[in-house]
C-alpha cells in the first residue's frame, strides 16, 4: 500500500507538462513509454511519491523533450556515430542519448523531485558491466555536479592511452 495515488501524482505530471498519455502498472524489469502508455513497475510504486513523480517525469520526458535537429538528420547523425563507433544496437544506442536528454532537463527543472532520482540510478549504472548504462552514470555525475566533464574526458583519454598501448604490445615484432 502506498502513502499516494499514483494515477493522481501521474496526471498532475502529464497536467505540468500539457500532453495526454496513459499510465500502466504492469510488473517489468524497468519503467517504459511504448505508444502513448507510460509503464511503471509497481515495485517502483512502493520506493514513495517523489521516486514515482521522477519516475513518472523521466517516461513522460520522452514526449516532451524535444530532440533537434530534425528526425531525419538525427538518425542520418546517429548511424555515422554508431558507425564510428562500432555500435550495433542505433535503437539502444539512440535511447541512451534520449535518456541524457529528459534527465537533464528534469534535473533543471525539478532538482527537489528528481536528484535523488538521478542518485540512485547512477549509483546503478556505475555498478552495470554494460558501457552504456556505465556512459549513463558518468554522466549522471556530471549533471549532478560530482564531476566535470573535463574529468571523464581526462579519464576516456587515459583508457584509450592504455588500449594502445596495449595493443601495440601485443603486436610489437619483439613478442
Amino acid at each position: 500500500m502506498t502513502d499516494f495515488n499514483p494515477e493522481t501524482v501521474f496526471n498532475e505530471v502529464l497536467k505540468d507538462e500539457g500532453v495526454l498519455l496513459e499510465l500502466t502498472m504492469r510488473p517489468a524489469n524497468t519503467a517504459s513509454f511504448t505508444w502513448g502508455t507510460v509503464n511503471i513497475p509497481p515495485s517502483d510504486v512502493k520506493k514513495g511519491r517523489d521516486f514515482f513523480e521522477a519516475q513518472a517525469r523521466h517516461e513522460v520526458g520522452h514526449r516532451v523533450v524535444p530532440y533537434a535537429p530534425s528526425t531525419v538528420e538525427r538518425g542520418v547523425a546517429a548511424k555515422e556515430v554508431a558507425r564510428l563507433e562500432e555500435i550495433e544496437d542505433i535503437p539502444s544506442f539512440l535511447n541512451v542519448v534520449y535518456d541524457l536528454m529528459v534527465d537533464g532537463r528534469n534535473l533543471m527543472e525539478h532538482p527537489e523531485v528528481y536528484r535523488p532520482y538521478m542518485e540512485y540510478y547512477t549509483r546503478q549504472y556505475l555498478k552495470s558491466p554494460d558501457s552504456r548504462m556505465k556512459l549513463l552514470g558518468e554522466t549522471g555525475e556530471i549533471f549532478l555536479k560530482r564531476k566535470s566533464s573535463s574529468t571523464i574526458a581526462n579519464q576516456l583519454r587515459s583508457e584509450e592511452r592504455r588500449v594502445g598501448k596495449e595493443c601495440r604490445s601485443r603486436w610489437s615484432p619483439y613478442h
